[in-house]
């Protein structure tokens, strides 16, 4: 067991209003199977898969293999660490996984924070052997740039991590780069992107967006200046420790200028074809798309009276439908939610049934794959279970009792008749060639569908080897006679959405480098004549369409001409319907990608050719020249590295670099280190209540540096966490323990906690001593809410320090309380930056506690905290939260209003806890807690057993808002100004104005005289200023400006210095 070090601030029991505002919430794994992991161990990588997914892995593990060598030559850097990678069944598997699942904290103070476990690579299937081929290659390129970035130590990952900090487009563009090959997709995109001037302003780029700018500069850079220079500039990189530099001394640019150079370059090519380009004709769907939504699976029923499609909106998909002769729109299906994440875009799968009453579509749902029904006229769903891993496509046939599917299954793409009615499935083409798209076509007797196979031939169960290819091509499939047939024969361009009617062939074509609607069909001409006389046939083939974008679907209707297709221009999508397809035949010209792709493929062959070796009849005449070398093979000796390595190699990997079938080894759990986090705070390690000291004091722990260490499994079921904060004063060091289970869909979680601090009360100083052990549950409903369950103990001990013989002579005491909260928490929030988020999250909590050893002691808490992110425009957003809380019961807890979490008070004028405000002696108070934040005081303005806080914040990233070009500096990409308002209340009884509140009244006490004076503080109080946020040495660190207002009046301006993100 391997442990590692983590100096951190924030804990694994951060919860209620213990110490302010710094409340958990966090998302969720919700695991409805539980996974048997199995491996492969080879020469330089292992591959973990789950039961059932074995031929999966294999796959994978062969592409590991035919890659790893070619990027370790493309980036010039040999890995020092294994690479480990885990395979999951489909993107629904993954996403029960833990990986990447934070329980500890919420990283409020987020300084030094370095993930030391970056050799894994977490792959799930997305639907064909291509697809799986790109995240392999990219999961290698990530763990490759990690080391060469960040280093393969801890020491270096520390020094690297805060200092290096490379743009989100550098890194996932860079990925892509290796990953993917510069084809007629991503050309689209990058067209769309300069059509919509998305590159003007990178700082505002993230996800997709990011990396499809990244690409297009990576791209540009190997174009003009060759492939070469790329391992130069990620090497500068991380020696000049800047990106910006890297560039300009490899390139001689600086990244403004390559910006602008990069954007010039693509407008050059698009602008051009442009002007011979012809707009999209039809019926517009929606007139108007919303940016923020992905549309997809546009079919439109059999009888054409109405079309269907998907929404999406980061995982949030819905199925709605338009009845084109009310024009009428109609929600069918609402599932998932808006969650920060690898969005699924490959479900639903929709398809109208033939009879134009029935929408069905393919959904997954808890790890499973369903065929689902709706029934226009009755309103009902139905659904049956399909046994296959993952649906891509389907069709119905004509009668409306099969389906057609191309399904990945047993780690290829393949095509499957279902038997609805039977719930049986038959395999098709059993071959690894990737199979998209089928169509029932000529009355259900034959299939059409596109496949990257080469030739027309089909495997089967004892051989599924068939020659592949890059590109796809069209097939006909007989279901009689159980034979194939190939249409196209292209091996340099993309066929797709194939259909056949009246012998006349449609597809999507991407010859000219956008894809296209095409038709052709199948001439015949006389070859020769003998006895008899000999055809030879081809196709004709003939242009209906010349878009300057790609159409992205193509649905045809099953018994007419009209279809319905997807396309998107500067950045919105159109859902077009047509009755009729195009009748003019179109000789459009060629992109300047297309050109430059058919020269690059022309030298490839000219360069193959000149490097063949002529025959020769002898020894001698082979050696000729002077770059060959006779070869001594009496005094030769092999490399004994290069022996092994080649034998280890061959042993498992055949000669065409495909896996061998290894011995499977089952997964122990395993513990490795995880995360190093290096950090200075001015918090606690765990967050609980203070005890009641009796007066007005609540003790702030000042400067201190906590240390965890923390170990993980492999899939982060277990995670075991010990930690130590020690304390600026020496003396009010803390201690916690923490194990979890995250196996099954109840999380478990046992923590053990010591805490020491040093107190004044009733003219004593103590040193009181907590000790607590906490049982943790949470069931998580969905990915964006749970509900908590915690059960603890607690021991309270107080020891008077002896300053004099009355406090020599006391003795120590204790108490002894048991508690139960239960929670409700929701997240959907995503980041758009540091401090800059959109979405919701809030909790609602209620807790009681019983002391143990006295009876009728019992003290019961509730509350809610509720944060709201809007964008107003682009990554300039408004921040609002609600809180409040409120105990009741024989024993009370005081909250005590004011100041701000973590705060940094480098004042001696002004203390941090304002002891002048009076708390109301005849209460039992137990514990205590701070309300925060409430800027322009100190704490304890207001106090009570009830407290409700707002803030309001308006936050501004000025410099990436305004500044449209590439930015290598941490502190101006994550410099914000803020301008805030707070307002809040603590008080007694049932409302503010009660007249129960201790603060509301001065007493003067002169024996056996007692005076009580009404000084008319207004319960209410309030601050407003402004702030600055950036990110300094990796720590996130706040200067707030305030004024508060107390009753009539303004008060002095005040100055926070803090180490916190959010309010």
């Amino acid at each position: 067991m391997t442990f590692g070090i983590l100096l951190a601030f924030a804990s694994v029991l951060q919860a209620q209003f213990y110490n302010g505002h710094q409340m958990k919430f966090g998302k969720n794994r919700v695991q409805f199977d539980e996974f048997e992991w199995y491996y492969f161990r080879f020469q330089n990588f292992d591959t973990y898969f789950v039961a059932g997914s074995k031929d999966v892995a294999l796959k994978a593990s062969s592409i590991a293999n035919k890659n790893l060598s070619e990027i370790e030559t493309f980036l010039e850097h040999q890995l020092k660490k294994r690479i480990v990678f885990v395979i999951y069944k489909n993107q629904s598997d993954f996403r029960q996984s833990n990986i990447g699942l934070n329980t500890g904290d919420e990283q409020y103070n987020i300084g030094g924070v370095v993930k030391v476990v970056d050799n894994i690579a977490f792959i799930f299937v997305e639907g064909d052997l291509k697809s799986l081929e790109r995240q392999v290659k990219s999961a290698i390129a990530n763990v490759f740039l990690n080391e060469l970035l960040y280093g393969d130590n801890i020491t270096s990952k520390i020094a690297n991590n805060t200092l290096i900090s490379p743009p989100e487009w550098y890194f996932q563009g860079l990925l892509r780069f290796v990953s993917q090959k510069w084809d007629s997709e991503i050309d689209n995109l990058v067209r769309n992107a300069i059509a919509d001037n998305k590159f003007d302003n990178l700082n505002h780029l993230n996800g997709d967006d990011a990396a499809i700018a990244g690409h297009a500069i990576w791209n540009y850079i190997a174009t003009v200046y060759g492939k070469q220079v790329i391992p130069n500039i990620v090497y500068l990189s991380r020696i000049t420790k800047s990106t910006e530099s890297a560039f300009l001394y490899v390139l001689g640019f600086t990244l403004e200028n390559l910006q602008d150079a990069m954007v010039d370059f693509y407008k050059a090519q698009y602008t051009s074809f442009a002007y011979t380009a012809e707009t999209p004709s039809g019926r517009s769907i929606l007139p108007k798309t919303r940016k923020h939504l992905k549309y997809y699976q546009v079919q439109h029923s059999a009888n054409g009276e109405k079309i269907a499609w998907v929404e999406n909106h980061l995982g949030k998909y819905k199925i709605k439908y338009l009845d084109l002769k009310t024009n009428k729109k109609k929600k069918i299906l609402r599932r998932e939610h808006v969650l920060d994440q690898i969005p699924d875009y490959s479900y639903p799968v929709l398809r109208w049934h033939p009879s134009g009453k029935m929408l069905g579509f393919i959904i997954e749902k808890k790890g499973s794959t369903y065929y689902t029904t709706y029934n226009l006229e009755t309103k009902e769903f139905k659904e049956i279970e399909v046994h296959l891993e993952k649906i891509t496509s389907f069709d119905y046939s004509h009668d409306g009792l099969y389906l057609v599917l191309s399904a990945f299954h047993h780690g290829q793409s393949d095509i499957f008749v279902f038997n609805i009615i039977a719930n049986t499935i038959e395999n098709i083409t059993q071959d690894v060639a990737d199979d998209y798209q089928p169509v029932f076509v000529n009355k259900s007797q034959q299939i059409v569908f596109s496949s990257n196979r080469k030739e027309a031939e089909l495997g089967n169960k004892k051989s599924n080897k068939v020659e592949v290819q890059e590109n796809k091509d069209i097939f006909l499939y007989d279901v009689k006679t159980k034979t194939i047939e190939q249409i196209t024969n292209t091996e340099t361009v993309n066929e797709e959405f194939p259909d056949l009617k009246n012998k006349n062939f449609t597809f999507i074509s991407d010859e000219n480098g956008i894809k296209n609607l095409y038709a052709a069909n199948i001439d015949s001409a006389i070859n020769f004549v003998d006895t008899t006389t000999h055809y030879r046939y081809f196709l004709n083939q003939t242009q209906l369409t010349n878009y300057p974008n790609n159409i992205l679907e193509y649905n045809p209707d099953k018994f007419s001409n009209s279809n319905a297709m997807l396309y998107k221009n500067k950045n919105r999508f159109q859902l077009l319907y047509n009755e009729n397809l195009p009748n003019n035949p179109l000789k459009p010209e060629k992109t300047a990608w297309r050109k430059y792709h058919e020269n690059q493929l022309k030298k490839v062959v000219i360069s193959a050719k000149q490097q063949e070796i002529p025959e020769t009849d002898s020894l001698s005449d082979a050696s000729q020249g002077s770059d060959i070398q006779i070869i001594d093979i009496n005094n030769y000796e092999f490399d004994e590295k290069v022996l092994k390595a080649n034998k280890i190699e061959s042993e498992e990997f055949d000669k065409d670099g495909n896996a061998k079938d290894p011995r499977t080894l089952k997964y122990h759990t395993t513990f490795y280190t995880n995360y190093l986090v290096s950090q200075i705070d001015f918090g606690f390690l765990s967050n609980s209540y203070q005890t009641f000291t009796g007066s007005a004091f609540y003790f702030n722990p000042g400067f201190n540096m906590i240390l965890k260490l923390a170990t993980y499994d492999l899939f982060e079921d277990y995670r075991i966490t010990a930690g130590f904060r020690f304390a600026g004063n020496f003396d009010s060091n803390e201690y916690l323990l923490s194990f979890e289970n995250l196996k099954k869909r109840w999380n478990k979680q046992l923590v053990l906690h010591r805490q020491a601090l040093n107190n004044y009360a009733y003219d004593y100083y103590f040193k009181s001593y907590t000790h607590e052990a906490f049982y943790i549950l949470r069931y998580p409903l969905s990915q964006v809410d749970a509900f908590q369950f915690t059960f603890n103990l607690r021991q309270n001990h107080y020891s008077l320090l002896a300053i004099d013989f009355n406090s020599l002579k006391q003795p120590d005491f204790y108490d002894y309380w048991a508690g139960a909260k239960a929670e409700y928490i929701f997240d959907n929030t995503k980041a758009l930056s540091t401090n800059i988020l959109s979405g919701t999250r809030f909790k609602v909590f209620g807790e009681s506690y019983v002391e143990m050893h006295k009876r009728l002691t019992d003290l019961f808490v509730t509350g809610y905290d509720f944060r709201y992110y809007k964008p107003i425009h682009k990554n300039f957003i408004f921040a609002f939260r609600v809180a409040g809380s409120a105990s009741f019961g024989t024993a009370k807890l005081i909250y005590y209003l004011g100041g701000m979490d973590n705060w940094i008070n480098l004042s001696a004028k002004n203390p941090t806890f304002n002891q002048d405000i009076k708390i109301d002696p005849e209460v039992n108070y137990v514990y205590q807690a701070v309300a925060t934040n409430l800027r322009g005081f100190n704490q304890n303005i207001r106090n009570g057993t009830n407290f409700t806080v707002v803030n309001a914040e308006l936050r501004l990233p000025v410099v990436t808002y305004f500044y449209k070009k590439p930015l290598n500096n941490n502190f101006l990409k994550d410099f914000q100004v803020i301008a805030f308002f707070d307002i809040g209340s603590a008080w007694s009884g049932l409302s503010p104005f009660s007249g129960n509140n201790a603060y509301e009244n001065d007493y003067y006490n002169d024996f056996p005289v007692s005076v009580i004076v009404y000084n008319n503080n207004f319960p209410i109080v309030s601050g407003y200023g402004f702030g600055l946020r950036s990110k300094l040495l990796g720590y996130f660190v706040r200067a707030d400006w305030a004024w508060g207002i107390n009753g009539d009046k303004i008060q002095p301006r005040m100055f926070y210095l803090s180490l916190s993100t959010d309010f």
